[in-house]
């Protein structure tokens, strides 16, 4: 009888040990989101820094790869911003597109250590470069086309996280 209630107590101890071996690992679209992008923009020199802001709507899918680090890609179009002087003038209401890759660095992360937990407030330094596109298109003017040019930005994400997940 002991031989039995010892292999009993042995055989359980050992499935309970083994249900707890069990280990998850994270899948490819894990810390993926997409988001709309909504802002302004307005030239750097020449012109007047508020009287001159037009508004630019974009679209991005991004990917944290650790807490720190990010990689994603961007669509972003200018709204009339061939009204500036000194610009081309478009016909159209985009105007101007980019579409690139950027990468981020977790401020708070990288310097104040990842707590494990979501904070409601972050900063990101964000460093990019892809392919930009004006539209011009005059109606009949030939010499006027549309452009196509490298751009890069840099920049800062203020991130306002509106639930703990």
């Amino acid at each position: 009888m002991k031989k039995l209630t010892l292999s009993v107590l042995a055989m359980a101890a050992i499935a309970i040990g083994a249900s707890a071996q069990a280990v998850e690992r994270p899948g490819f679209f894990d810390n993926v989101s997409l988001g709309l992008d909504g802002g302004v923009t307005t030239p750097m020199r020449g012109q007047a820094f508020f009287g001159s802001m037009r508004g630019n709507v974009g679209l991005h899918v991004a990917k944290q790869i650790t807490p720190v680090l990010g990689l994603g890609v961007e669509g972003v179009f200018g709204i009339n911003t061939s009204s500036w002087e000194g610009y081309q003038h478009s016909s159209t209401a985009f105007d101007n597109s980019y579409v690139g890759v950027y990468g981020t660095a977790d401020l708070f992360n990288l310097f104040g250590g990842y707590k494990c937990a979501v904070r409601p407030f972050n900063i990101e330094a964000v460093l990019g470069a892809g392919w930009g596109h004006n539209y011009v298109n005059d109606m009949g003017r030939e010499d006027r086309p549309d452009y196509n040019y490298f751009a890069t930005k840099a920049g800062l994400n203020f991130n306002f996280n509106v639930t703990d997940r």
